[in-house]
């Protein structure tokens, strides 16, 4: 599709993004061979159809020309991410929760203004969530699906996600309640069956708050944004009331069918993601992996601070699980050294930043050079959804060599203090080498090579 994105004047809830077509009557013949191609099986009587009024029938029309574009403009962005994943290129992305942006301003966010100020670039991808947050800020959910449609006009990838609670706790229970499992105190599998249970207590209420963030996604359906959507995140971990659950295939259709084909919310991609699993952090998640019909992407959360780390076998391993599918870093704390992984782990098309950890300790200024800055790496600029292409190239063949203008060699081993290769003097990344000197010591500490250090 080669129509750009048309977005009306006015607040963000009023927008429409609708790829520039008309709406209008297309009479009888062109009505029935719409809906023929859209809805194989729905019945139009046309435009000047002897029943019905001709309001109705132009409203039919309408629902199936936004139906096509959700469903265009998510073949665009799958089209998009597929195309970036193996490419050694990745798309930069950054969380922010609702509270993140003034009422009415929601474009950049505070998270947003900060990687501006480091990186000097927006991220390509904006990810928020309707859930992690408890009492008063339920009644403010509508915020994420405004936030996100000023995003999508502004040209952003989105990615939705839904901490949410049991159906046997209080809709927004808050964090604490939903993550206060553990392996030796898990949620019930007697209260997972109910909720499967058709016409249960539980299933009723469950789908009840389904129902309600499906009207959020409607409303960005209807604009023409299609989205990540992540739900049951980090379910081979041992924290949500959904980890590790026998039934969490069942779990995970369950919503899949009610949104695709209960509320036709045919904008979502669907997005698996896992928790870096190791010691005391989860087990591989192919037990929970739901199926090839029911994904679109396969993504991982990786929190170097809690021992977790981008290395090659948690990598290699999903790459296996997604048969193909583009894979994602669907969380981070500390951001991807992108410049020393794109070559070995090419697969990965986005990653997104968890709120709080842009401005963490670690991540100082000099992996924002590392991760936005590298070779491959897709800001806001970068991507074109038009063409489903991102605007750089298919990414170098051979990774610069240790020591370039861009990253020249660090003077001292001592500005590298996590060891992982990159340093950060003189205001500018650098690369330790053999060319970088040990570092003096005063009193048994390393003697900085740099103020900026």
């Amino acid at each position: 599709m080669n129509e750009k994105y048309v977005v009306s004047d006015g607040p963000p809830s009023d927008s429409k993004i609708s790829h520039g077509r008309q709406r209008r009557c297309l009479g009888v013949g062109g009505a029935r061979l719409l809906l023929a191609l859209l809805a194989p099986g729905l019945s139009l009587s046309g435009c000047v159809a002897e029943t019905g009024s001709q309001e109705d029938r132009v409203a039919d029309v309408d629902r199936n020309q936004e139906a096509l574009a959700a469903r265009e403009a998510r073949d665009q962005l799958k089209a998009l991410l597929q195309k970036v994943s193996g490419s050694s290129q990745i798309l930069t992305g950054q969380h922010s929760m609702l509270w993140d942006a003034p009422w009415g301003s929601w474009f950049p966010t505070v998270r947003d203004e900060h990687v501006l100020g480091v990186a000097g670039d927006l991220p390509a991808l904006f990810s928020s969530d309707f859930g992690d947050f408890a009492g008063a800020h339920v009644q403010h959910r509508a915020r994420v699906a405004d936030m996100a449609l000023a995003y999508a006009k502004a040209g952003s990838i989105i990615q939705l996600s839904y901490h949410m609670c049991q159906p046997d706790a209080a809709n927004g229970c808050g964090f604490d309640t939903m993550h206060g499992f553990s392996s030796g105190n898990r949620y019930p599998g007697w209260k997972l069956d109910e909720l499967l249970r058709p016409g249960s207590d539980l299933n009723v209420e469950h789908l009840k708050r389904l129902d309600e963030v499906a009207g959020y996604l409607k409303k960005l359906r209807d604009a023409g944004v299609p989205v990540l959507w992540r739900p049951y995140h980090e379910m081979n971990g041992d924290w949500f009331w959904w980890c590790r659950q026998p039934r969490y295939k069942e779990l995970w259709r369950q919503m899949h069918d009610r949104f695709v084909n209960y509320h036709k919310l045919d904008n979502l991609l669907w997005v698996f993601s896992a928790n870096s699993w190791g010691t005391n952090w989860g087990e591989p998640p192919d037990a929970y992996y739901p199926g090839h019909d029911v994904v679109d992407v396969v993504g991982v959360d990786v929190y170097v601070e809690y021992g977790h780390a981008y290395d090659q076998r948690t990598y290699d391993h999903l790459r296996k699980l997604a048969g193909g599918k583009p894979l994602a870093i669907t969380e981070n704390g500390q951001m991807p050294d992108w410049q020393s992984i794109r070559h070995t782990q090419p697969g990965w098309a986005y990653f997104s930043t968890w709120w709080g950890f842009e401005s963490a300790p670690s991540n100082p200024n000099y992996r924002y050079d590392l991760a936005y800055k590298a070779a491959g790496a897709l800001t806001l600029a970068d991507i074109d959804l038009e063409t489903g292409s991102p605007v750089l190239g298919e990414g170098e063949s051979t990774p610069p060599p240790p020591s370039s203008p861009d990253y020249p060699a660090c003077a001292s081993t001592s500005s590298d203090p996590d060891g992982d290769g990159w340093g950060w003097e003189n205001n500018k990344s650098c690369r330790v080498t053999a060319e970088s000197g040990s570092p003096a010591t005063v009193g048994g500490y390393p003697v900085c090579a740099s103020k900026s250090s």
